[in-house]
């Protein structure tokens, strides 16, 4: 009977120290003898030797502390369900802790109600809560587990009924009795009604009897279920005062940084995973979407992740070799604009990513904590078949882009991806002002006008459109918003769209009695009517820098030399905030906007990621040039006040320098192949360049349809890519970048071909011409470099050709023709000499024939070779 009660003694001790360190922080290292007399009423002899017992049986360690404390094996709390959850040290300690201690309550398990924002993990905790209690033998890991959504019944209140209390209104299979000796989840109890709330807190006070009793002789035998209820922080909590152990999670943006890039680094994981891509991810992004608040919380934050993995996969979805590079550009414009938080962040962005410029994801990386993405693989194989379709229809690889762009977020619907960012909270906000039967009228006219129209709408339009649909209800309108030639001439402009606004008015006149004009009718087209840009004016450039006046000087310099007056500055002030900042920025770039867009050159700091929030808020075409100056004097002068050696500097600053050209030529070279008929030349051409080109550049095929089209394609390459050349029928003249004609490529043999794409002469030897390219790009000031890159190459060939030239001759001959060039252009001619007029009058022929190689490049940069520079190609060329 004593070895009973012993044994009886020493499993409440065990459990009393168990619940005591789960359940208080304070506890962590351990508890006293003391300690666990003095709360259970025992002898504190007892209680030590039950202790010593529980330490030999390795149940308990004792400390060498003074006084001794007794505490849980370190293996035990290491590995129990709760480690894989992210923050399980940090954010989420407390929580877990009581949720242990519910779990291992010595008397019996506790029921649990979880509070959080909507999307922030409270499936995956009650997951982690349930293992648990599975691995503690506190539930049966074969009994069962119900879930009820109540959600999923917030327009069926009767369905929910029947979940919750039976068929028949007795809890005769409802899922109180089905969970019976398992778990009960449920979900989202805000949208239960009061009614429906009642009764739960009735079945509370009663569930001994209810459960033990077992009254009823239909119900099967069984102990209560383990019970957890969870709601949104809004939510009635009517529940709360009857459960006794609450858990409020917080937000996402309530953790640390540091833990959300555990949880950004998982979600990539598993798409390089599910993709079975290696994924790559630059920094920028992830600095984006460390820094960006998330209204979802962590379900968001998992949606940006994967849109972003689905829009950088399109651009290799072709090649099963490449690997899947996110870049900023792949975030929605929300996300980018939280790097104007960076500076105010560079202390813990430091710490997390240091001098890292991107992070790689391998799919072989089995990452055994990180969830299954089942819809992730669907998306990426919906993805592979979408583009083996359009292949199969004949669609070129220009347009299977865009195609596909608009298939993810068709897959994001299809696979629910939005679900959790149902703007259901707002719509109960917008729900106060606005007519429910007007929501729903606008929800479903919009859905149809997306598959009428085939195209997709913000949000901004359903809520712009409910509100003022309502002011039309609302508010008398006294006077004509629209003239009757105006309305006519957009009725003709955009027919398709007004025809869906003459349903929608027809809607609204059979279900809300309102009757609307014919210029009220138009103006509901103006919704879904898509913009057109402006094509008048030209492109104007913007000067941004720190300081007083810095800007303000180099607009006025520029402005007094050209003469166009199209320069403009703005001085960003070192006491101005960043919001202020943006918005005067903003404010200017609208002003001087000509509808062809804005050049703006910038020393240093967040003004890029200004000006890509701002061309995304305001349509504005604007390209920004980075030309640190500041930055770059500020470092001299820092180092300046640190050493005393001139030169030692001088070498460090200049190291600097280089080293941001050769950061931004990492990116890898791509060769663009163009034609004018469709898509199958210029593939054609990619073919023979992948077949017979040694240099390992990368080569995209692209069609001509659409020159807006082209710009676009273009530019997205270039966020991933350093185009070298393009190559085929037509020289597109974008973004400055060379071209090389198709005739060139096939004129030549096979084993020129690496030498005519590297812009080298045929017949001159092997010799790093792109270091001369990189010093004409240096030094010259009018020149374009991409021309003499394609005609130089042709020139050379031809004086080859013409006459026997050394290495170090052509090398030379090949800076001169391009200073040359740079001279013409300057109006800096060079003076006539009497040598110049011998060689003129001894050397006709040669003079002749050098005149007419030269032609070219007379009528491409339109400039006039005059005599004496004639002269002076001879003298080298003859040796003279």
């Amino acid at each position: 009977m004593e070895m009973q009660k012993m044994e009886s003694n020493q499993d409440l001790i065990y459990h009393y120290v168990r619940e005591s360190i789960y359940s208080d922080p304070k506890n962590g290292s351990g508890v006293t003898t003391e300690f666990i007399a003095t709360n259970l009423q025992m002898q504190r002899t007892n209680v030590s030797a039950n202790l010593n017992k529980l330490v030999r049986q390795g149940k308990l360690v004792k400390t060498k502390t003074r006084p001794v404390r007794f505490a849980m094996p370190s293996t035990q709390p290491a590995g129990d369900a709760f480690t894989t959850l992210i923050g399980s040290s940090g954010s989420l300690k407390r929580d877990i802790q009581l949720a242990k201690a519910a779990i291992l309550y010595p008397s019996g398990n506790l029921n649990i109600q979880i509070t959080a924002h909507p999307g922030s993990g409270t499936s995956i905790f009650v997951d982690r809560i349930i293992h648990f209690a599975e691995e503690n033998h506190v539930v049966n890991k074969n009994g069962p587990t119900i879930a009820v959504n109540c959600r999923n019944y917030a327009n069926d209140i009767h369905a929910l009924d029947a979940v919750l209390f039976g068929e028949n209104d007795d809890f005769v299979d409802s899922c109180f009795d089905q969970a019976r000796g398992g778990v009960l989840f449920v979900n989202h109890y805000e949208y239960l009604t009061a009614g429906q709330q009642a009764r739960i807190v009735d079945l509370l006070d009663k569930s001994t009897q209810f459960y033990e009793l077992n009254e009823n002789p239909q119900f099967a035998p069984g102990k209560a279920p383990f019970m957890i209820f969870s709601c949104s922080t809004q939510g009635k909590r009517q529940l709360e005062h009857k459960l006794p152990v609450v858990i409020t999670l917080p937000s996402l943006d309530e953790r640390p940084l540091s833990e959300k890039m555990q949880l950004i680094n998982r979600f990539f994981a598993q798409e390089a995973r599910t993709s079975k891509r290696t994924v790559s991810v630059g920094i920028p992004a992830l600095k984006a979407l460390v820094l960006s608040d998330y209204v979802h919380n962590i379900k968001e934050l998992l949606a940006a992740i994967t849109m972003a993995c689905a829009n950088a996969y399109v651009r290799v979805v072709n090649d099963k070799r490449d690997s899947i590079s996110v870049s900023l550009e792949d975030l929605k414009p929300a996300y980018r604009k939280s790097l104007l938080k960076e500076k105010e962040n560079q202390t813990t962005l430091n710490i997390l990513f240091g001098d890292m410029e991107k992070m790689i994801f391998d799919p072989s990386d089995d990452n055994t904590t990180a969830r299954s993405r089942t819809t992730s693989e669907d998306i990426y194989g919906d993805i592979n078949k979408q583009y083996a379709s359009l292949v199969d229809r004949g669609v070129g690889s220009a347009n299977i882009k865009s195609l596909i762009d608009g298939h993810i977020k068709k897959l994001f619907d299809k696979y629910n991806y939005y679900d959790f960012l149902d703007s259901g909270a707002n719509q109960q906000q917008l729900a106060k002002i606005v007519k429910p039967q007007i929501i729903e009228i606008v929800r479903d006219w919009l859905s149809a006008c997306r598959k009428s129209l085939n195209r997709s709408f913000d949000n901004s339009v359903f809520y712009g459109l409910c509100l003022h649909i309502n002011s039309l209800l609302t508010v008398k309108v006294g006077h004509k918003r629209l003239e009757e030639n105006q309305a006519k001439q957009l009725i003709v402009q955009y027919s398709q769209e007004y025809k869906e606004s003459v349903k929608l008015a027809q809607i609204l006149r059979d279900e809300l009695g309102l009757h609307l004009p014919l210029e009220e009718t138009v103006l509901l087209m103006f919704f879904i009517t898509p913009e057109k840009a402006s094509t008048k004016g030209h492109p104007v450039v913007l000067y941004i820098m720190h300081g007083n006046s810095t800007a303000s000087s180099l607009m006025e310099t520029t402005n007094a030399l050209n003469q166009n007056h199209n320069a403009y500055g703005y001085d960003l002030n070192l006491d101005v905030s960043t919001k202020t900042a943006m918005l005067e920025i903003k404010a200017q770039i609208q002003k001087i906007d000509q509808g062809q867009g804005v050049i703006v050159i910038y020393d240093m700091g967040s003004i890029k990621i200004m000006l890509e929030t701002i061309s995304e808020e305001t349509n504005i075409k604007i390209r920004s040039i980075q030309i640190p100056i500041t930055l770059i004097g500020i470092d001299a002068a820092r180092k300046s006040a640190m050493e005393t050696d001139v030169d030692y500097v001088y070498h460090t600053i200049s190291t600097d320098i280089q080293q941001m050209v050769v950061t931004e030529q990492q990116r890898p070279k791509l060769i663009v192949t163009l034609c004018h008929t469709g898509e199958g030349g210029a593939e054609q051409l990619k073919n023979y360049i992948d077949q017979y080109s040694k240099l390992g550049i990368q080569v995209k095929a692209l069609a001509m349809a659409n020159k807006q089209e082209l710009v676009s394609e273009v530019n997205d390459l270039r966020k991933v890519y350093q185009i070298h050349a393009f190559v085929g029928t037509f020289n597109p003249q974008l973004f400055g970048v060379p071209f090389i004609p198709i005739n060139k490529v096939f004129e030549n043999t096979r084993k020129d071909l690496d030498q005519i794409l590297m812009f080298k002469p045929v017949l001159s030897n092997a010799f790093a011409y792109d270091q001369i390219y990189r010093y004409f790009q240096e030094e010259f000031k009018y020149a374009d470099v991409a021309l003499l890159k394609r005609f130089l190459p042709e020139i050379m060939d031809e004086l080859c050709l013409a006459y026997d030239l050394k290495e170090d001759q052509r090398v030379g001959l090949f800076v001169h023709l391009g200073s040359m060039v740079e001279r013409c252009l300057a109006d800096d001619t060079t003076v006539s000499e009497p040598q110049g007029k011998q060689i003129l009058t001894h050397y006709p022929e040669d003079v002749r024939r050098i005149g007419k190689i030269l032609k070219p490049l007379e009528k491409s940069f339109k400039i006039i070779v005059t005599d004496d520079e004639i002269a002076s190609i001879v003298t080298i060329v003859r040796k003279l």
